[in-house]
């Protein structure tokens, strides 16, 4: 009886919850102004069915031949990320920025499987929108499995690549763990929390090695994309579609396009040894380490970040 009893009132406290969840959720609702309220229209464009949005620079003195940069950002990032970058590299080459189907501010669909393939058909379909025949990937974090993937699958029309404290080889938690709760309400109702607190901008002085670096212009940028419509979806819904490293490690040895590793010293996120990892894996890869700098290498130090960029670019 007694155990009967604690089953009764378990399930009771369950349903609860749930019912507490769903209440919250269909009461305290995000803000939901579309994406291109916040952008010009002329930064949007239509990929596979999905609104995305793009930032870009051309050189006012374009080179016959030239490669085209195009930059892809990590998890929870947007174009906002390579703000310190974009316009050096486009002084250069043609430099193109885009955000990942459910961040920033491009197409947030409910239903969508977030998965790195899916990326990879973003990125395809961007080259070709924009008749990009010539790409080299700069890809950041999370960006770094996408990027390691397109390498392989789309051959010659990646004529180098750039990963910067990239993810990819590190130990996942359990993919299967995550895929179960990131399901239940609960997980929908945390993050709505953890939105309304500011997490985003918040959350990046953990990647930031110099405070007097980390200002209040970082954490309206990065909580920027929070006011869109279905902010929620994207995150969830790439947590829902498993390990986003799957498969990368057997991936890296089959790159044969030139490849520069980018690693920061005191990266807490990717440990630079990790990072590493992929010049050992990767074909021909070379390495360099950015002294003094956090996980977000690319913002944080972006003279030596570029310099090394463009002193790979222009060696291809």
């Amino acid at each position: 009886m007694a155990i009967g009893r604690k089953l009764l009132i378990g399930a009771g406290a369950g349903i609860g919850l749930t019912a507490a969840s769903l209440a919250y959720n269909a009461l305290d609702k995000l803000p939901n102004q579309p994406a291109n309220e916040f952008a010009p229209a002329a930064q949007f464009v239509n990929i596979g069915g999905y609104q995305t949005h793009f930032s870009r620079r051309l050189p006012l003195q374009p080179t016959a031949g030239q490669p085209t940069i195009v930059l892809i950002h990590g998890f929870g990032g947007w174009t906002f990320v390579w703000r310190k970058d974009i316009d050096v590299l486009g002084a250069r080459y043609p430099t193109y920025a885009y955000d990942r189907w459910g961040f920033g501010l491009s197409a947030k669909p409910r239903n969508l499987a977030y998965t790195t393939e899916l990326y990879v058909e973003q990125l395809g379909g961007l080259l070709d929108y924009f008749g990009i025949e010539k790409a080299v990937l700069v890809a950041h974090s999370s960006g770094g499995p996408i990027a390691i993937r397109a390498a392989v699958e789309m051959g010659s029309r990646i004529a180098g690549l750039v990963l910067a404290a990239s993810s990819g080889l590190e130990p996942m938690p359990p993919a299967a763990l995550i895929r179960l709760f990131a399901h239940t309400p609960f997980a929908t109702t945390l993050l709505r929390i953890l939105i309304k607190s500011n997490i985003f901008g918040q959350g990046m002085r953990l990647a930031y090695f110099d405070p007097a670096k980390f200002n209040q212009a970082v954490i309206d940028g990065y909580d920027f994309p929070a006011r869109t419509a279905g902010i929620e979806n994207g995150i969830l819904g790439r947590l829902r579609s498993g390990n986003p490293n799957a498969g990368t490690r057997q991936l890296a040895p089959q790159v044969r396009t030139p490849t520069l590793v980018i690693v920061a010293d005191h990266d807490r996120i990717v440990p630079p040894w990790r990072g590493s990892r992929f010049a050992q894996l990767i074909p021909g890869a070379k390495l360099a380490t950015i002294q003094g700098a956090n996980h977000m290498l690319v913002e944080e130090c972006p003279d030596d970040f570029n310099r090394l960029v463009l002193d790979f670019v222009g060696n291809l």
